[in-house]
């Protein structure tokens, strides 16, 4: 999933591809996780022989050893493909998580001038000077960090 910027204008458009993201991440986990399950699931009675519980050691031939790695490696694929699609999956929820706690929150053009502190989809800062077409931010930078006035999410008037 590409992370892009949000804006006031495209909020609702990243909320919908991040909660599709979410859904087809899903649904490429469970069934990576259903493949690794049938997998490592015991299939024979030879997989579970009851003579290796017994302490009984049976001498393996070298068909055998080359089946049982072939096997091991195949089930290790499956293992980190599962892993990764959960991996995928958790990125997918958190961004969804985060679109829906940090909503913009409309404002005027009056309550930009009035405000002191702006939001962006980076985090909070507080707010230097308003132009036409940017916001003149203090980022940590000696001079005013410019951000486009459509990344500005949410205004305040902070007291200090």
């Amino acid at each position: 999933m590409a992370t892009l910027n949000v804006t006031v204008k495209n909020y609702a458009e990243m909320l919908a591809l991040a909660e599709d993201a979410l859904k087809s991440a899903e649904e490429k986990r469970d069934r990576l996780k259903r493949k690794f399950d049938a997998r490592t699931a015991p299939g024979s009675e030879a997989e579970t022989d009851p003579a290796i519980v017994s302490g009984i050691r049976r001498r393996t031939t070298p068909t055998q050893a080359r089946k049982a790695e072939k096997k091991f490696d195949l089930d290790m694929e499956a293992y980190k493909a599962y892993e990764a699609a959960e991996r995928e999956y958790k990125l997918c929820l958190s961004r969804v998580e985060w679109l829906r706690k940090s909503a913009p929150v409309p404002y005027t053009e009056d309550e930009l001038r009035a405000a002191n502190a702006v939001r962006t989809d980076d985090g909070w800062y507080r707010l230097l000077k308003v132009n036409r077409t940017t916001v003149g931010v203090n980022a940590g930078f000696p001079w005013p960090h410019k951000v486009p006035r459509d990344r500005v999410l949410e205004v305040r008037q902070v007291t200090q």
